[in-house]
């Protein structure tokens, strides 16, 4: 009994930290911790173009109090982004200085995750 718990648990572990793939064949990273709802979260246009807008596609785990962060490869925030809800998702409007690698963190009060956003010109 106690073995089959220590390898459900371990499989559990092992399903959080995989990377996984969109319908696309884009990768994103992403991290259901507790919460096995958000697996249906998305990070799309992703790479997209300097300027354009991406949304993440926020499933069935909903929420109102969501907050983005974006930050550069040296861990730097962007200052300058917003983002808003709509519906079942959320808006990032795609002002990034230059092309690049980004990390787009997210969360609310009870779930945070994070994407690596590639932004081409």
């Amino acid at each position: 009994m106690r073995n089959s718990l220590l390898i459900l648990l371990f499989t559990l572990f092992a399903l959080t930290s995989a990377q996984a793939q969109d319908k696309s064949g884009e990768s994103f990273l992403f991290n259901i911790g507790l919460n096995l709802e958000t697996q249906g979260h998305i990070l799309f246009p992703n790479p997209s173009l300097l300027g354009q807008d991406v949304f993440i596609q926020l499933g069935t785990s909903m929420g109102n109090d969501w907050w983005i962060i974006v930050s550069d490869a040296n861990g730097k925030e962007i200052k300058g982004i917003s983002a808003v809800q709509e519906g079942g998702r959320i808006r990032i409007h795609g002002h990034v200085p230059k092309p690049g690698v980004y990390l787009v963190s997210y969360g609310n009060s009870v779930f945070r995750s994070n994407f690596r956003w590639i932004v081409s010109d």
